[in-house]
């Protein structure tokens, strides 16, 4: 049975705040859904498309003014930074594509539309297994001095992304449509805290003022 709503939303906290991995007494993660049901899953239905990042969700920020303090790393930190988030970014928006597409075959499996092959199996536990690593990227355990707002967006990013993966898992185990929705939502969140921490590291790197 899948836990309550009211305390995955009081472990999503902790998770923004602190930027940690969940992990419960008994060793079981929690996969949230903040944003309530995202389909009708009718007996264990899902339709509708996966979320996938076409670029950041901040796009029209421009014209804002930023006022993040300034950083303390040299410039060549910075953009080194910089390149290593949108690097992170990049490789997960790929096994985000991929993997869509994998479980969305798993999803037909589940009702007896199809099967999917061997290899399809081993690449769907490949991205599962990458998603489970983002938390160890280097660019995830490290940050330069003055980052340490976008490194715990970066952490939020990593940290629904291995909940995403466990999501997957268990929906595989058991056919119980819900994790199917954790796994959307938990999607929704790692695209929205990555954007935030590539919007961050840019603030650093030009900010603005009035």
């Amino acid at each position: 049975m899948r836990k309550l709503v009211l305390l995955g939303v009081a472990i999503t906290l902790i998770v923004l705040m602190f930027g940690q991995r969940v992990v419960t007494p008994a060793g079981e993660r929690f996969a949230p859904d903040p944003r309530g049901d995202l389909s009708d899953t009718g007996g264990g239905d899902v339709d509708g498309d996966l979320p996938v990042h076409e670029g950041s969700l901040h796009a029209g920020e421009s014209n804002l003014v930023r006022s993040h303090p300034v950083s303390r790393a040299s410039k060549a930190e910075g953009h080194a930074y910089e390149e290593a988030v949108d690097s992170f970014e990049d490789s997960y928006r790929d096994t985000i594509y991929e993997t869509n597409f994998l479980v969305h075959a798993l999803v037909m499996e589940s009702r007896g539309d199809g099967r999917l092959t061997e290899g399809e199996t081993k690449d769907l536990y490949a991205h599962l297994s990458d998603m489970e690593a983002a938390y160890e990227s280097e660019v995830v355990k490290g940050y330069p001095e003055g980052y340490e707002d976008c490194g715990q967006n970066l952490r939020v990013a990593a940290v629904s992304l291995d909940l995403a993966a466990d999501s997957i898992r268990r929906f595989n185990g058991t056919n119980d449509a819900d994790y199917l929705k954790d796994y959307q939502a938990l999607i929704g969140m790692y695209l929205q805290a990555v954007s935030d921490a590539e919007s961050c590291v840019s603030d650093h790197l030009y900010p603005a003022y009035p």
